[in-house]
């Protein structure tokens, strides 16, 4: 009895030890990628290198940055618990928004919408392609 005690308690403590490893090397790679990610040139010089006329313009986007934007829709992207809307505002610019229950700050404004209509979204911006991303955490139909 004592031998299957200590068995299970060694057991319990490798496999504890084990998951702490892991973490501290996920945490590891992660600065590694912030350090890479400041190493790199600041908004103002890739803005400098890009025309302000064109599409790529679009792209640059300052991640983590909390915009509202309003505009059209224009195609939806269903998912689980949610979808992904992209829409173009008055001044042209295409944004994908992601609207998940899981994410609204009031789950109870979470409204599915068609083409057509008009939506207006505030969140965390995030790169997504060509387009800029918006994370919705307040969210209405218009």
């Amino acid at each position: 009895m004592k031998n299957r005690i200590v068995i299970m308690a060694m057991a319990i403590a490798l496999g504890m030890a084990s998951c702490t490893d892991k973490k501290s090397t996920e945490t590891t790679v992660e600065e590694n990628a912030t350090v890479e990610t400041d190493a790199t040139a600041t908004p103002a010089d890739t803005t400098a290198a890009v025309p302000a006329d064109t599409t790529a313009t679009e792209a640059l986007v300052e991640e983590g940055k909390t915009i509202s934007v309003k505009g059209e829709v224009t195609e939806i992207t269903r998912g689980k618990d949610g979808y992904m809307a992209k829409i173009k505002d008055k001044d042209g610019k295409s944004y994908t928004v992601t609207v998940s229950i899981v994410n609204l700050k009031d789950p109870k404004q979470f409204k599915q919408v068609e083409k057509g209509q008009i939506i207006e979204a505030t969140g965390e911006t995030f790169s997504l392609g060509t387009d800029t991303g918006v994370k919705a955490t307040a969210f209405k139909v218009e």
